[in-house]
């Protein structure tokens, strides 16, 4: 009788402490921001060439962008994992709640490198 009342103690126990890992670790999740920022967890900057500096944008921008990975960041050690720019979509990596910033630069396309390479006064 004494032998089952430790067996089951044990048993208990164990089940006590696989039930608070499961509930209480904290695991990682892939967060697919894209267009809409209904969660208010993003930032988005955008270069303006006119302004010369970042603008905030309500989208993600897809097509001729580039993310900045040097200024992106998230504030709570998130990881920024990867840019679809044909999509509009940024993957992260995050632990909990987070808030992260993204900043995208215009890339030129293969005409404006050319035009910007020429010297001027050439037609």
């Amino acid at each position: 009788m004494k032998n089952k009342k430790i067996l089951s103690c044990i048993l208990l126990i164990i089940f006590c402490v696989t039930l608070n890992v499961l509930l209480f670790s904290v695991d990682k999740k892939s967060n697919f921001y894209s267009l809409n920022n209904e969660q208010n967890s993003i930032s988005v900057m955008v270069y303006d060439d006119t302004e010369e500096d970042y603008i905030k944008q309500n989208n993600i921008p897809g097509g001729n962008y580039e993310l900045n990975t040097t200024l992106s960041y998230c504030e709570n050690s998130g990881v920024i994992q990867n840019y679809d720019n044909q999509l509009g979509k940024v993957t992260t990596l995050i632990e909990g709640q987070d808030r992260c910033y993204f900043y995208f630069d215009e890339v030129a396309t293969a005409g404006e490198q050319i035009l910007e390479l020429s010297p001027s006064g050439l037609n």
